[in-house]
Formats: C-alpha cells, sequence, structure tokens
C-alpha cells in the first residue's frame, strides 16, 4: 500500500493554515479536502485553480 494516493492530482482543496519546517525554514500547507481530509503539501505540490 506504499504507493497508495492521498487525493487524486487536481482535486480542489483549501489552504487552511500554514506552518514552517523549522530545520529547513520550508512553508508546509495544511490543505482540507472536500471529504474532510487534511493534508500537508509543499509549496511546489499546489497549484491555484
Amino acid at each position: 500500500m506504499a504507493d497508495a494516493l492521498l487525493v487524486t492530482a487536481g482535486t480542489a482543496g483549501e489552504i487552511v493554515q500554514v506552518g514552517t519546517h523549522t530545520e529547513t525554514n520550508t512553508p508546509i500547507y495544511l490543505i482540507e479536502f472536500a471529504d474532510l481530509r487534511v493534508i500537508g503539501c509543499l509549496e511546489e505540490e499546489i497549484a491555484p485553480l
């Protein structure tokens, strides 16, 4: 099950919180999807609608 998708690419979601990985100073975006699933994403994984 290591290859299972959390959501399909292109699924619309809403940014609900932004945090920072302290060691790398990388922004982490928490995205909420319609099924109430919340997933942490990197900036390069997010595309505008």
